[in-house]
């Protein structure tokens, strides 16, 4: 029926209400596949337990399971770089990560995060493959120092991105759909043709839509985030590599001497930088219809028309001053991080143990 094709419809975008795919039928074949994953069966449930995916068994490898997998994660798993503010080596081998964030429920950064992800996937029964990205924040250049995943499901291909701070990725990019906007709500992205501007021949770039400044004038501003070459192979040894290179304790590089953690919520995201912490929301739901009509009746769902702020920017944000001796306490709040380990001493971390340099 037309409700119903409008429901499938909504789930596509609004992947944290789709459907809770259960296993019986498939299990056994998307099980078959953790040949290819390092991950044990227990391992995937206590994963899925750890970003509240709802399920009694492993779910099959369908594009339902990978959007609500990527949608939970960004709810439950924070994009965190706390261990590089402390000058700790940084592994990236899918066990120590698996103990980090799924049994000591940290976060990570790209290559943790999204290390984990591609393992986990692939434990799920998923066709997957990693690639590295160049940061091009701002429209410039900077280095090949993130990770994204490409995932083919029934001929398709998808782009997943779990470690990208407040532009990770809530539900999957189609590839073949370049150059049109897609919906992660609450935001608005596209992949577009590099054009050998970044990246290698094929390259493709990820943009933003900048909801506010489209607000004020009327044009479409599209951010640019990253880019890369998914034709090109990348290796452990070359995941481990970068992963060093972004979490060594380098001179006037603002990742390594900050303070960050971010998390998603369902219009938006917070994070906590040194100290301030900031909280970004979608107000309005304008750019959305405007790209999207066809789905006006269910953005109304996540933001009624009671709660829309008419009279303020589509995106809200606000920003308060975080005391030293609160610090932790907002981790622990805000972002469910309650244990950053010992320090030297074999004592608790306490806010003292940060480096002067995150101060």
């Amino acid at each position: 029926t037309t409700h119903q094709k409008q429901v499938s419809s909504a789930a596509a975008f609004f992947p944290r209400r789709a459907r809770q795919v259960g296993t019986t039928a498939n299990r056994q074949a998307a099980m078959s596949s953790s040949l290819f994953g390092c991950f044990s069966e227990g391992e995937v449930m206590e994963f899925l337990r750890r970003i509240e995916y709802k399920t009694a068994s492993i779910p099959s490898p369908t594009y339902e399971t990978l959007a609500l997998v990527m949608a939970q994660f960004t709810l439950t798993v924070p994009f965190e770089q706390l261990d590089v503010a402390f000058g700790r080596r940084i592994s990236v081998e899918p066990k120590k990560i698996f103990e980090k964030i799924v049994r000591k429920r940290r976060g990570g950064f790209c290559f943790e995060n999204n290390v984990l992800l591609f393992e986990m996937l692939r434990s799920l029964g998923f066709a997957a493959g990693k690639h590295v990205g160049r940061v091009v924040l701002g429209g410039s250049a900077q280095g090949s120092t993130h990770l994204v995943i490409r995932v083919e499901i029934d001929s398709v291909f998808y782009l997943v991105d779990g470690g990208f701070g407040g532009s990770s990725l809530r539900r999957p990019l189609r590839l073949d759909f370049m150059g049109r906007p897609q919906l992660c709500y609450p935001d608005v992205y596209r992949l577009v043709p590099d054009g050998n501007e970044f990246v290698g021949e094929g390259g493709i770039r990820l943009q933003a839509f900048d909801a506010n400044k489209w607000q004020e004038t009327g044009d479409e501003v599209w951010l640019d985030q990253w880019a890369s070459n998914l034709s090109d192979p990348v290796f452990d040894v070359d995941v481990d590599q970068k992963a060093f290179v972004v979490a060594s304790r380098l001179e006037d590089n603002w990742f390594t001497n900050s303070r960050l953690v971010v998390l998603f919520s369902e219009r938006g995201h917070r994070y906590l930088q040194k100290d301030k912490y900031h909280v970004k929301e979608r107000r309005k739901n304008d750019d959305v219809y405007h790209f999207f009509p066809e789905i006006k009746d269910f953005a109304d769902h996540v933001l009624t028309k009671e709660e829309t702020d008419d009279d303020g920017p589509i995106f809200s944000k606000t920003t308060i001053d975080v005391p030293n001796s609160e610090y932790l306490a907002y981790l622990a709040a805000e972002f469910g991080i309650y244990d950053l380990g010992e320090n030297n001493d074999g004592n608790p971390i306490s806010f003292d143990d940060f480096p002067l340099r995150c101060l």
